[in-house]
């Protein structure tokens, strides 16, 4: 993990490569160009026989039965520094030439120097890091024996047979000092320091050590509670070095062409005194090497070449940051900075397309966004899956949510695209910082330009800004924007008002439809319009051609209404009482009255589209009553209606409304189809033909309690009805 994930080599000698550029299976490569070789010092070609090829300190052994077939090693002082500084004590030397299958250990010597000191023998290896988004080259330590002139190493044989495509892979070869057993000079080399499931070898910094060792650790059970196995790898604990690395990194996971049993750990000793970044470093990439468990490619491949994954791995990485820090608001700023927008470009980037790393911080937010829904354990699941069925992450992740949520992506992909721009998943994102992308401005400063279309191709799961500046103040109190989106894709439209800082949902659906445009101008308010392509297309590349189609019209307006229902009905009375009775029957021929008006009079409410809404709170004199409740009417046609297509009567009456309270009712009323009856005068009335059943009724809930403690409950049986009647006024 670097400071400013750049492209860039985990060690000062970092540009030594592989040299060959096969890869067998899938995962598009990300091989660095080859540096400056440095001095060759031997060749040797060795076969099946096996042979030797030595140099200056350094022997290397082929045993015979290893190579598969003539291989042309080669010996090189590389032109790279090292990290090791004063702890080495022979010259560091690259083996170029190995195949990627070989099936006996290769032995590695050095001169023992007398045993004065604990000789070690490190192995540089170049493999593909997330963290640095290209080849590293990163070191761990090979087993060892000692002979009274010779240190020895073991390179652990490759035996499963994968493709290097004939050019061979390099290795890095370096004795350093241990600490002295005799008379060695105490601290000038390595030393080791365990845990349950890491090794770490470091000079120094003994308390700095222990205190990543204990970050490890931590991590290592905090992401076995989140649901990821380990048995992909058999062999703990993990090698961990600690040394000298460029200033800018903290540390790194490193994979191994040798499988997962030989994926390593780095860290900068120069800055492991910065304890809270210590963490981040220590859980984000342990996070890696457990992503790396996961890559059913074969151990060449994927420690030489991304992954199609790439993107979500970094993802999870960033995502869990805010679990190593303790802080769930954690921004992880180093990263998502310059990148926070990215999810709204596309959904997924290949390995091969724009830095699917840069793409992985951004959509940190969508890992928070899965948590939020659906638990910790989901990032377990999804991985689970990709083991299962290859590394395509959107496939994962959308199995994955669908068995969880019980949604496909078209409903829960634009719900994550809401809450993200709203702020609810990372605060460096929110509709005002929205207002600086590239976004396209409607500035609305005529009420007569009341037409916009914004023709756009979207990416895959992508989402696109348009701004609507409401600059008249000339709109009138029925202006409505309509707001509809066409074309391909899967288009979602939702719509914020902002002023500032201060930001409101205001609507969200295929189509939308915001009203009170004069008052949102008056009030200083805006819209910003997010329009969310849900379709993911083929291979998720696929464009989609979508328009947004924006007008401004003059909205009929219904400006107040009422409801009254009567009848005769057949009721099953529920009625208990606080001196314990509880007894249920049944009232035949009950009359049946319900109104939701102001003494008949109508009610003054609003009109969104086709629907009237109003609310009332008042006291009827002439009834002794309190009344108040909420009536919605829906008609089929807001110019010209000719049925309300559905209505709901919510209803309370307290009688009296003075002095102790003698009766409560409560009612809910809902219905549907009553066709219209006549207009005059700006009074549309709907009312049910003479003679007809309650087919006209959904549900009457009725509940009425006295002042004796007992409550009734009428469940309606049937209704005879004898009055059905719904007015609206223009």
């Amino acid at each position: 993990m670097t400071l400013r994930r750049v492209r860039t080599c985990i060690l000062i000698m970092g540009l030594i490569i592989l040299t060959g550029c096969g890869g067998g299976d899938d995962g598009g490569g990300i091989v660095s160009p080859p540096g400056d070789d440095g001095d060759l010092l031997t060749t040797e070609t060795i076969g099946a026989s096996g042979g030797v090829i030595a140099a200056e300190e350094l022997t290397v052994t082929v045993p015979s039965g290893a190579f598969a077939g003539d291989r042309e090693l080669k010996i090189y002082h590389p032109a790279d520094t090292d990290p090791f500084g004063s702890a080495k004590v022979s010259a560091l030397y690259r083996l170029d030439g190995l195949p990627a299958t070989f099936s006996e250990p290769l032995q590695v010597s050095f001169p023992a120097r007398g045993k004065s000191e604990n000789l070690l023998v490190a192995l540089g290896e170049t493999s593909f890091a997330n963290s640095s988004d290209g080849m590293v080259t990163g070191y761990r330590f090979l087993d060892v024996s000692y002979t009274d002139s010779t240190v020895v190493a073991i390179i652990p044989a490759a035996p499963d047979v994968v493709d290097d495509g004939g050019q061979g892979v390099s290795v890095h070869l370096v004795s350093l000092a241990g600490y002295a057993e005799k008379s060695g000079t105490p601290g000038r080399g390595f030393t080791s320091t365990q845990t349950t499931h890491f090794r770490i070898l470091h000079v120094g910094q003994d308390a700095e050590v222990a205190q990543l060792g204990t970050y490890l650790e931590e991590a290592y059970s905090t992401l076995a509670s989140w649901g990821f196995s380990y048995t992909n790898r058999t062999q703990w604990p993990v090698q961990v070095t600690v040394c000298d690395l460029d200033e800018s990194k903290f540390g790194e996971f490193v994979p191994s062409m040798w499988g997962d049993n030989h994926g390593s750990m780095e860290f900068n000793a120069l800055r492991l005194d910065e304890s809270a970044d210590l963490k981040v470093t220590a859980g984000h990439e342990f996070f890696h090497l457990v992503q790396a468990l996961y890559d059913n490619r074969n151990r060449y491949t994927k420690s030489k070449f991304a992954s199609d994954r790439y993107w979500l791995d970094e993802a999870c990485s960033v995502w869990s940051e805010r679990t190593w820090m303790g802080d769930p608001d954690y921004l992880s700023t180093k990263v998502r900075d310059g990148h926070q927008r990215l999810p709204f470009h596309q959904f997924h980037v290949p390995v091969g397309g724009d830095h699917p790393d840069y793409h992985g911080y951004g959509m940190s937010a969508f890992i928070q966004y899965m948590v939020n829904r659906s638990g910790t354990t989901t990032l377990g699941a999804v991985y689970d899956d990709i083991l299962a069925h290859g590394n395509d992450p959107v496939a994962a992740i959308t199995s994955v949510l669908a068995d969880r949520l019980h949604e496909e992506f078209p409903q829960y992909h634009p719900q994550f695209a809401r809450d993200l721009i709203h702020g609810d998943l990372y605060g460096d994102v929110t509709v005002t910082t929205a207002v600086s992308y590239n976004t396209q401005t409607w500035n609305i400063e005529d009420p007569h330009d009341n037409t916009k279309t914004f023709d756009y191709d979207y990416a895959a799961g992508a989402s696109r800004f348009f701004i609507l500046n409401l600059e008249t103040p000339d709109f009138s109190p029925s202006a409505v924007l309509t707001l509809e989106a066409e074309g391909g894709g899967l288009p979602t439209i939702e719509v914020f008002k902002y002023h500032g800082s201060n930001s409101t949902l205001l609507g969200s659906g295929e189509g939308v439809n915001i009203d009170h445009l004069d008052q949102l101008q008056a009030d200083g308010q805006h819209l910003l319009v997010m329009v969310v392509n849900s379709f993911l297309g083929n291979h998720y590349t696929d464009d989609s051609n979508i328009v947004l189609h924006a007008n401004i019209q003059e909205n009929p307006v219904f400006r107040a209404g009422k409801v009254w229902v009567s009848g005769l009905g057949t009721m099953s009375v529920h009625e208990t009482s606080t001196s314990g009775l509880d007894t249920t029957y049944t009232v035949e021929g009950r009359t049946c009255q319900f109104d939701g008006s102001l003494y008949l009079d109508p009610v003054a409410g609003s009109t969104t589209g086709t629907t009237f809404t109003a609310y009332y709170d008042s006291l009827v004199v002439e009834e002794n009553l309190h009344k108040s409740g909420a009536i919605s009417i829906s008609v089929d046609d807001a110019d010209n209606p000719t049925m309300v297509t559905s209505f709901n009567l919510d209803a309370t009456e307290v009688n009296p409304y003075t002095g102790e309270v003698e009766r409560t009712k409560t009612y809910n009323i809902t219905g549907h189809g009553v066709p219209l009856y006549d207009s005059t005068a700006g009074i549309i009335r709907f009312r049910i033909p003479e003679g007809t059943t309650d087919s006209y009724i959904d549900q009457v809930e009725y509940v009425e309690k006295d002042i004796f403690g007992t409550t009734k409950e009428y469940t309606l049986l049937d209704l005879d009805l004898q009055f059905l009647s719904i007015e609206l006024d223009r």
